[in-house]
């Protein structure tokens, strides 16, 4: 009876829904294959930093883009099954699990249960009120927080459970398992539309109208306008009864979650589904959620799926049948349907709602297709691989290769002229013309410059332009071929592709020199632009070019799309690039493969099927990333900062941090929350009160400061999201590195007046020894001038005395000078000692032709700081494998060359002794001689002599080459090869990548935390180069502000004179180094090694 009345009451809203079944979006998926840590996504919230949080059954997971970090029962969670979340008016997040409610104010969580007040443990939802009263359901009741604890009160209907809320000009609707509640006082609730108590409501939100849409368990979708409830129900999709979320996004659009039928998207007058069928993994959506950018959120059982609905980009794989062929050619008729040309997956047909396929069952002759036109009479006119070109009349194909007057040739491209001829590029033999009737083939006989030719295009003058595979372009002009005159030494030969822009430029696809633009001068000549990565192209191998309405040029590469726009002087304005990130899935394009359709979108071919592009559905991202500083760690090691300071702050920094002189060594850790394409987003920072200028923008997330002085420093980082948008303002941390007392203010001052005191302490006490003296002299001069008549009998003894005492003056300057001469020769002794201590190192040091008989193209820059070095080189042959080092021994001078010789001694007996050579367990054994023999303890106060090196070994006959390093690391040069194992890449440079192996962060020497060195196995190629250096040359000071090289420009200096050979490299590094040092002193040996492979 009482479902009777409620289909009385409510009346059927019955709205249009479109399957787009036959349409990929652009899903990104979260799930446990790539990092989720759970599959079930309950409910997502965005927070005030910018944080994802998602409710799973291991706890609540925060995710920032691109980690995770889980908040569960190992950080005091009650539970790890979490149930909701919501963040309150403080900015304080709660966490429903199901044996309590936590919350968590970013430093600590704070749990409450039973013992608080709470009726039952399993927390439902939460969510705060007007009154700025927290509300929390549980399994049990409706509870409030009154100040530390929770008061229940009872619901208008027993064991009613609310389950969502919705709160609009202060007023509150709660959903519950029996309808629909309202909020009427601090704790008073009432019953609203009785019509709907039956019915389970899981989810309500309002529209722009007004209205309230509302998202039942079983009884499917509603919406009230006006007081009055209607049905909304459609006989083909959404008659699911099963709906479970609702969303009304920023642009007033409704979404729609269902149970097992994916969502829907309300325009205002029709529904679109997106379910499995269109990419997106979660059939069942649990929640849906809009962040900060406009991104939609998705969890379901499957873990999350992000959806931008400014994304431009929809994919149609069955234009290639879903065969992955690759689609080439593509045309919309006069009559809006859309043709596909795929190679070996034959013709594709699409009318918007159904597609059809032809293939040579159905008499096309050949499955490979290159091109495709229409002409006036509605024909569809075919090229193919091999069987010459076909027509199609809409009922059968024609065939025109070597049986009726054409060629079995590939076609790669037809075009029609202002006669109405159809011109055919063919590879290897050449052009051909069909005039309606017969064939006329053109070749190099006949003026061509090359018998492949794969485009052509129109010029405003009717004029056909040709390219070719090897011999740039040609003109059909007045029945003739001929080359125009292109201003330039550099043209291209290898053209893809031709277009004309709206000026009537000529515009070629090249296959290395980008896009190139041809600018006709008074003189009938042509001035050449070439359009490459450097101005911006995510590639210079262009597949295609198209000109759209918007006088934009649009370039095809291996990589994905480019959108190139121009200012009103026709100077290129911007170009944007468009690959997977950025949700061009097919990333790799083909010739032929761009065209426009009726209603303005363009249309793009790939080898996943075709790509539409709307222009009027992408949106610039004007949201900022919110960047955040997360983490700082000294000397490379996580700190417990509340031991430094009082106040932390959400990232656990210490706020008004100081550190010792000695603690100087900081890495600051960063991220920036840009969810629409986290992959694009870029970092730039600096250290105020040391760095001058920002940093260059990067991806890496952390910024690494070493031996920082003594001052006030505010750490800066700043972040641009996916459209370059950069922060306005930088995210700061400040703090201050203490001078040691000897440098502080209070010192100087106390030394000061300790000084002043004792000078004027000296000038009294020599002013009263002055004036005690000259007293003295005056008692002396009295009693003197009595002894003058005595003394002057004595006077002659006297004389005698003083005769003897100048001959035993004499005697001691002669001893002096004798002693001053042993000294001298000492000197000299221990000079020559020294020297001929170099002599034995340098014979000690491995011959230089060893070094040319293995490594033909190599270079040793060696410059020792004193007479005797510490740094050295090594190089052994041992079975079939090369064996090299670059070694830093503690210190310089005579210590050491002792450690040195030490060192080499060592190595010879460890490699030598090996069957099997193995980088690791050298040093290892070197560090046990080392500590064995220098009989190092470990002791404070005790010295620490030891090694640094890098050491590798090539096997000549495989080329593996096994690396470990001792804080020394390993650099490696390659042409854009892949990518060696376990290296980090650096740069690239044009064809050069710089790789960086990293070594074992200690010594070969006693230390606090030995652990056992590792290797680095990788192959070598041909044409590699090896960098092995100490850091002599690194830590040179010089240049114009008298600091270091440092490590990032040695690194940049390698590259750049990488593509030198060795002897001209070793050139230019002492050049530079020479030039930095200048008038400064050398402060260490300097030893770099470089070998080309």
């Amino acid at each position: 009876m009482i479902k009777s009345c409620l289909i009385l009451k409510i009346s059927i809203l019955l709205l249009t829904v479109v399957n787009v079944s036959g349409q990929q979006y652009n899903f990104h998926h979260y799930n446990v294959e790539n990092g989720f840590p759970q599959a079930n996504a309950d409910e997502i919230i965005q927070d005030h930093l910018g944080y994802i949080w998602i409710t799973t059954q291991v706890g609540a997971v925060r995710f920032d883009g691109t980690d995770y970090h889980i908040l569960n029962e190992e950080n005091d969670l009650p539970n790890n099954l979490t149930s909701t979340l919501y963040s309150d008016s403080k900015n304080q997040l709660w966490i429903g699990t199901r044996k309590g409610l936590a919350v968590y104010n970013y430093d600590t969580v704070f749990v409450f249960g039973e013992k608080q007040g709470l009726v039952g443990n399993w927390v439902r939802h939460v969510w705060e009120d007007k009154y700025g009263k927290l509300w929390v359901m549980t399994d049990k009741g409706l509870c409030f927080k009154n100040d530390t604890v929770f008061e229940c009160i009872n619901l208008p209907i027993p064991d009613q459970t609310i389950q969502c809320h919705v709160q609009k000009d202060n007023h509150i609707i709660l959903g519950t398992t029996s309808g629909l509640i309202r909020q009427t006082g601090d704790t008073t609730f009432e019953i609203i539309q009785p019509e709907l108590r039956s019915y389970s409501i899981e989810d309500i939100e309002y529209d722009t109208t007004g209205s309230l849409w509302i998202a039942t368990q079983k009884n499917g979708l509603y919406r009230i306008t006006n007081n009055r409830i209607k049905k909304i129900q459609n006989q083909n999709t959404m008659n699911t009864s099963a709906t479970r979320e609702l969303l009304c996004d920023n642009n007033g659009v409704m979404w729609v979650g269902t149970e097992g039928n994916g969502m829907f998207r309300y325009d205002g007058k029709q529904f679109h589904q997106y379910s499995t069928r269109n990419g997106m993994f979660n059939s069942s959506v649990l929640e849906l959620v809009q962040d900060k950018e406009g991104n939609i959120w998705i969890g379901g059982r499957n873990g999350i799926v992000v959806y931008n609905p400014t994304n431009p980009f929809t994919h149609y794989p069955r234009a290639n049948m879903g065969n992955k062929e690759t689609v080439f050619g593509m045309l919309l008729d006069s009559k809006h349907n859309y043709w596909f040309a795929s190679y070996g997956g034959g013709l594709s047909k699409y009318d918007g709602e159904k597609w059809t396929y032809y293939t040579k069952k159905d008499g096309l002759g050949d499955n490979r297709l290159f091109s495709l036109l229409e002409d006036p009479k509605h024909n569809i006119w075919i090229s193919t691989a091999g069987h010459g070109i076909v027509k199609f009349d809409g009922h059968k194909f024609e065939v025109f290769d070597s049986d009726n007057g054409f060629l079995n040739a590939r076609v790669f491209k037809i075009i029609q002229d202002n006669d109405q001829n159809i011109w055919a590029c063919t590879q290897f033999e050449g052009i051909a013309k069909y005039d309606g009737h017969k064939f006329r083939q053109y070749t190099t006989d006949d003026g061509l410059p090359d018998n492949s030719v794969m485009s052509a295009e129109l010029d405003t003058s009717g004029n056909i332009w040709f390219g070719t595979i090897g011999n740039g372009i040609f003109i059909r002009k007045n029945d003739k071929f001929i080359v125009p005159q292109i201003n330039t030494d550099n043209i291209p030969t290898y053209i893809r592709s031709i277009v004309r822009d709206s000026t009537g430029a000529i515009w070629l696809g090249t296959a290395s020199m980008g896009a190139c633009r041809l600018s006709k001068q008074k003189n009938g000549s042509y001035n050449l632009e070439s359009f490459t990565t450097k101005h911006g192209l995510n590639s210079d191998n262009i597949y295609f070019l198209f000109c759209d309405d918007n006088d934009q040029i649009w370039a095809g590469t291996e990589k994905g799309i480019n959108r190139i726009t121009f200012d009103r002087q026709r100077e290129i304005k911007q170009i944007y690039t468009y690959g997977k990130a950025e949700g061009f899935k097919g990333v790799e394009t083909s010739i032929n493969g761009a065209m426009m359709d009726h209603m303005g979108n363009l249309w793009f071919a790939s080898i996943i099927g075709a790509t539409k592009y709307e222009p009027g559905v992408e949106q610039q991202n004007n949201v900022e990333p919110q960047t955040h500083i997360t983490g700082l760690k000294l000397f490379y090691q996580n700190t417990n900062w509340e031991t430094f300071t009082d106040k932390t702050d959400v990232h656990q920094l210490p706020i008004g941090l100081k550190l010792a002189h000695n603690q100087n060594h900081l890495t600051f850790q960063f991220d920036a929350l840009s969810f629409t394409n986290p992959d694009q987003v870029f970092y730039q920072y600096r250290l105020k009160g040391l760095d001058s200028k920002w940093s260059p923008k990067t991806h890496i997330k952390e910024a690494v400061y070493a031996n920082i002085p003594p001052g006030d420093y505010t750490f800066m980082v700043k972040a641009c999201n996916n459209d370059g948008l950069w922060n306005k303002q930088a995210t700061k941390f400040s703090f201050e590195i203490t001078p040691p007392f000897w440098q502080t203010t209070w010192f100087y001052i106390v030394a000061s007046l300790t000084l002043v005191f004792l000078i004027i302490f000296y000038i009294h006490f020599r002013i009263s020894q002055y004036k005690k003296a000259q007293q003295i002299l005056e008692q002396k001069v009295e009693d003197r001038t009595k002894e003058i008549a005595q003394q002057k009998n004595e006077i002659q003894e006297k004389n005698e005395e003083l005769n003897q005492r100048n001959e035993e003056i004499a005697a001691q300057r002669d001893e002096i000078e004798e002693q001053k001469n042993r000294i001298e020769d000492l000197f000299r002794d221990q000079t020559n000692s020294i020297k001929y201590a170099r002599h034995i190192q340098k014979a000690i040091l491995p011959n230089t032709t060893l070094f040319k008989e293995e490594l033909k193209n190599h270079f040793i820059f060696f410059r020792p700081q004193s007479i005797v070095s510490g740094d050295f080189y090594y190089i052994a042959i041992h079975r079939e494998w090369i064996i090299i080092s670059a070694v830093d021994s503690t210190g310089h001078g005579v210590p050491g060359g002792f450690m040195s010789m030490l060192g080499m001694s060592f190595m010879n007996e460890i490699i030598y002794s090996m069957q099997d050579i193995q980088v690791d367990i050298v040093l290892n054994k070197l560090r046990k001689y080392i500590i064995r023999s220098l009989k190092q303890k470990g002791k404070p106060g005790e010295h620490k002599e030891g090694l640094e090196m890098a050491l590798i070994a090539i096997n000549k006959r495989t080329l593996e080459c096994q690396y470990a390093g001792a804080s020394s690391p390993l650099l490696l040069v390659r042409n854009n090869s892949k990518k060696p194992q376990n290296a980090e890449k650096v740069q690239t440079v044009e064809a050069n990548t710089l790789y960086r192996f990293t070594p074992d962060n200690m010594p070969i020497s006693i230390y606090p935390k030995m652990q056992p060195f590792r290797k680095h196995t990788f192959n070598l190629i041909k044409g590699d180069k090896l960098y092995l250096f100490t850091d002599g040359f690194i830590d040179q000071y010089g240049g114009q502000n008298i600091k270091k090289v440092s490590s990032k420009q040695f690194q940049q200096l390698i590259l750049k004179t990488a593509t030198l050979e060795m002897p001209e490299q070793k050139k230019q590094l002492i050049t530079f180094y020479d030039k930095w040092k200048s008038n400064q002193l050398q402060i260490d040996d300097v030893l770099v090694l470089g070998l080309e492979i």
